[in-house]
């Protein structure tokens, strides 16, 4: 989300945990895969599409026997950095179980970053106080021409409503720079060379209900609200909202999910970085690369993606899970349409003389997913083809992708 806001990239399931932007630090913090957050153009690791079926319930461990630690791994392609790796380790009974910690861990040849999140429940109740930690660095790579670090903390307070929901308050301090921006670039990524500190005051509001209904399995909603300012004087709103259900028809022969999440950047003085602005991809929209589709700057060689203030995604899977009797494969289709949209600056090409379309452009894709249980971690496979797209587009038809825990 925010070069500077600290990229925290998650193209895996660790926040890529708390997965929030930089933007938002607690943006949608995913305990529940439901649909990737979108990345900041600074972040250069690609999105991996992970939550074709997200997880509604979890499985019940009796508080005597759950395990110190649990570790995770997890390992995908993407073409514009080639294998990406990653690793989880969490505990919920530090401090005679009031306290709770994940850590993560994931790379690429050009890129590292690092995500740490501690919650104490030190009281016996709430308010639950929470910090988080994350760092990145990368290198120029296809995606993005100039090299980005950043580093961010953000301290936190989450309310237990009752029934599932929850409201928090967070602080964030970041720093993050990047350099060595190509000199035939786009003016407008030229411009953001260096480095600057964000501030921002965040409220999260969620609600997450397990409990199954006749034939609903599960849903979670989310609301951020966020208001901050950086040292390049620019005072931004930032509001982003996600919303995923999931049903189960005919004696389960058909599971039916759905996933909305949308979100907007709004400047109150300045303009807006390529590292506040959303990027999107195959997370979020299938069929397409990171960085594949949204403004671009085609008046430059390298006709770099610029991100943008705006976006919208809708999704909807449905998955077969007897379609092959008792063998341990999920088979299912699925339909995505979205747009990302809106630039405060559209001063693009080498010298800023040609605009940039940063109009609303409908997107959708539609496809097949396959997920196999092989006994060691879960393989993911989905492809898509794009049904709307713009000829500057950048398609990525398949993506794959392993995870397990032990």
């Amino acid at each position: 989300m925010s070069v500077t806001s600290g990229l925290v990239m998650k193209g895996f399931a660790f926040a890529l945990a708390g997965g929030a932007s930089l933007a938002a630090p607690l943006v949608l913090a995913e305990s529940v895969d439901f649909l990737d957050p979108p990345r900041a153009a600074a972040t250069a690791a690609p999105e991996v599409a992970r939550d074709a079926a997200p997880e509604m319930a979890e499985d019940y461990t009796p508080q005597d026997t759950r395990p110190l630690a649990r570790l995770g791994a997890r390992l995908a392609y993407n073409d514009a950095l080639g294998t990406v790796v990653g690793a989880t380790v969490a505990s919920d009974r530090l401090f005679n179980d009031r306290g709770r910690l994940r850590f993560g861990i994931e790379a690429s040849e050009d890129s590292l970053a690092y995500d740490l999140d501690l919650s104490m429940d030190a009281a016996g109740g709430s308010p639950v106080f929470g910090l988080g930690i994350s760092a990145d660095r990368s290198e120029a790579n296809d995606l993005f021409a100039f090299d980005s670090e950043s580093v961010r903390l953000t301290p936190r307070l989450t309310w237990d409503l009752g029934a599932g929901r929850s409201v928090a308050t967070y602080l964030s301090f970041s720093r993050a720079e990047i350099s060595n921006v190509s000199a035939t670039t786009s003016a407008l990524i030229r411009a953001d060379e260096g480095s600057r500190t964000r501030t921002a005051l965040g409220l999260r509001y969620s609600w997450l209900d397990r409990t199954p209904g006749q034939s609903r399995l599960g849903q979670r909603h989310d609301l951020v609200l966020e208001l901050g300012q950086t040292s390049e004087d620019h005072d931004f709103l930032l509001l982003q909202a996600k919303s995923a259900a999931s049903w189960s028809f005919a004696g389960d022969a058909v599971r039916l999910t759905t996933r909305f999440s949308a979100g907007t950047l709004h400047a109150l003085g300045g303009e807006s970085h390529v590292g506040d602005r959303f990027v999107l991809g195959q997370a979020s929209l299938r069929g397409f690369a990171f960085g594949g589709y949204g403004p671009r700057d085609i008046a430059v060689a390298d006709e770099p993606a610029l991100g943008g203030n705006s976006f919208a995604v809708a999704r909807v899977d449905a998955q077969f899970p007897h379609a092959f009797g008792d063998a341990p494969v999920l088979p299912g289709v699925f339909l995505d349409v979205g747009s990302l949209w809106g630039l405060d600056s559209t001063a693009g090409g080498i010298a800023g003389a040609d605009p940039v379309d940063d109009s609303a452009r409908l997107r959708a894709s539609a496809g097949v997913s396959m997920e196999f249980d092989t006994g060691v971690g879960k393989l993911q496979l989905n492809a898509a083809v794009p049904l709307q797209k713009e000829d500057y587009d950048e398609v990525e038809n398949f993506s794959l992708s392993f995870q397990t825990s032990f």
